[in-house]
């Protein structure tokens, strides 16, 4: 279960679709790429998880093991891996973030992938304080 999590029903400006932001322990995997592969797998569950705070049985739908590995494979080249903690806040402030999310400024970031375009916001991030997740839905 996440240390903290947030869903805003209005997203963001510059994009379509409801923001969720999840804060998870570090306890449970051994660094970013397993959270990714792990938040992969559970991704059909993290929406209503991050609203309600509830796992959904039936909104479980894994990918398959080849799925599964081709987009990690894809997602790992499309974004960008950095290590400079400057960078992501700056990104992060660019992004128009309410008061209710300032404390993602305070991470202490470790190491992201950060994904933006005109539609899509995903971002992954192992900080000192835990893995943080955070995308857009467009359920519209």
């Amino acid at each position: 279960m996440p240390l903290r999590r947030e869903w805003l029903r209005e997203g963001l400006p510059d994009f379509a679709g409801s923001l969720h932001v999840a804060l998870y322990p570090r306890r449970d995997l051994l660094g970013l790429t397993d959270f990714e592969l792990w938040q992969r797998y559970s991704s059909s569950i993290q929406q209503t998880l991050i609203e309600t705070g509830e796992i959904e049985s039936a909104e479980f739908f894994p990918e398959t093991a080849k799925e599964a590995l081709a987009n990690f494979a894809r997602d790992q080249r499309t974004s960008r891996a950095r290590r400079q903690p400057a960078d992501i806040r700056a990104e992060l402030r660019e992004l128009g973030l309410p008061r209710s999310l300032e404390w993602l400024l305070a991470l202490d970031f470790e190491e992201w992938l950060f994904f933006r375009d005109e539609r899509e916001l995903a971002i992954s991030a192992a900080t000192t304080q835990g893995f943080l997740t955070m995308f857009i839905v467009d359920d519209t």
